[in-house]
């Protein structure tokens, strides 16, 4: 078992990772109107995006491994109670201020169907056959993420750890060929089903975008084997995240910026490293405080900057110069700040009160024995004996928190 002080480095490590992924987006988003529209660090949102996949699904893998390790299964109820006061206040505000936002100026680019698409986490595939609306096109990989979260916890569960591994690797290989087969095929029975208005569109639908996510999962999963653990800290050499990033580059540069199996496979390799190894230049840079502060803030950074950084249509401005850099830039931060602390924070606080309310009848194993499962704590759970008996404690414990 870790020591506090490394489970704190580890998760500064994460946060880390997102301020490094939101930094990419903004500066795709806020270069694209200026001279440094065409220099490559400038137009790597897409990767940005990636990255956020990746720590996505490994930190849910992660949290749900631990909690069955210390209640020897997975509250499933408890999980989307948490991540509806995780998702949802935060999306609700910021739709209702584009909403107030355009009695009062015209947003020109905004239209209410895409509400729908937003807040019921469809608008990935609204915006595929139906481009516009900047100020909710972000929605997309939120979209994604959503549908991921209502399908990788239950198989987790179902099929426990050991299994759920090589469901996550077979799945994340399967996904990058589908997804190779569906750009070089785009007039077949599933092009035809979910049309695009554009190729590169094509890459907003969740079925050629889960790779990432298992791949995170996968990561989470091996990480739990001190075996796994020890051959990265042997043999990764302490740059190895940033000799796997000029290979990424590289590869990127092939690929167009689209995603890809391989891009996936290094920003694992890449955060493993970091997580593992935990020393080098890059470790030292993603614990930085300002790093991690952006890291921290980063979802309502991401959910804000749309309305601050993009344009609707050429030079137009609706919001005048609050759209001008570096006043945008100051914007996205200022609400981005004040959503966290007043809005974001305090929800999730909320929704983990609720969740303790379920939960804090059940106490821990004792001197690492099973948790004595009744059939009362069972139905508090909302999970069957049976799924119990079968997954409770099949799976190696996590040995780093």
């Amino acid at each position: 078992m870790t020591s506090p002080q490394a489970a704190r480095a580890r998760i500064s490590t994460l946060d880390g990772w997102r301020g490094v992924a939101i930094l990419l987006v903004l500066a795709e988003h806020a270069g694209q109107y200026g001279q440094f529209k065409n220099l490559m660090w400038a137009k790597q949102g897409s990767l940005g995006v990636d990255i956020f996949f990746v720590l996505s699904g490994y930190i849910i893998t992660t949290r749900l491994i631990g909690e069955r390790a210390k209640y020897s299964i997975i509250n499933l109820r408890g999980f989307y109670l948490r991540r509806v006061f995780r998702i949802l206040p935060l999306v609700a505000v910021y739709l209702s201020a584009l909403c107030l936002v355009s009695r009062f100026v015209n947003l020109i680019d905004f239209h209410w169907q895409e509400l729908a698409g937003s807040l019921f986490f469809f608008r990935n595939y609204q915006l595929a056959a139906h481009p516009g609306g900047i100020y909710t096109a972000h929605f997309w990989s939120l979209s994604i993420e959503e549908h991921f979260y209502l399908l990788w916890p239950a198989l987790l569960l179902w099929f426990g750890n050991r299994r759920a591994l090589w469901l996550a690797l077979t799945g994340a290989i399967t996904c990058g060929l589908w997804r190779l087969y569906d750009c070089t095929h785009p007039s077949g029975m599933v092009g035809r089903m979910f049309p695009a208005a554009t190729p590169g569109l094509r890459f907003l639908r969740t079925d050629v975008r889960f790779d990432g996510l298992l791949l995170g999962c996968a990561l989470a999963l091996v990480l739990t084997r001190p075996s796994v653990r020890d051959f990265i800290f042997r043999n990764f050499p302490k740059e190895t995240p940033l000799l796997a990033g000029v290979v990424l580059f590289q590869n990127l540069q092939w690929t167009n910026g689209f995603p890809s199996l391989t891009t996936y496979v290094l920003v694992t390799v890449m955060l493993a490293s970091t997580l593992v190894v935990e020393e080098g230049l890059a470790h030292q840079w993603l614990n930085s405080r300002l790093l991690i502060w952006i890291g921290t803030i980063s979802y309502s950074v991401y959910v804000w900057q749309q309305l601050f950084l993009l344009h609707p249509v050429g030079n137009i401005l609706p919001l005048g110069r609050l759209s001008l850099f570096p006043v945008n830039i100051a914007c996205v931060f200022g609400v981005a700040s004040c959503s966290f602390y007043f809005l974001e924070r305090p929800a999730i606080a909320f929704g983990k009160r609720r969740y303790a309310r379920k939960v804090n009848d059940i106490p821990p194993p004792a001197d690492g024995a099973p948790m004595a499962l009744t059939p009362d704590r069972l139905n508090n759970l909302a999970i069957s004996p049976q799924t119990a008996t079968r997954h409770g404690g099949s799976d190696l414990p996590l040995s780093r928190a």
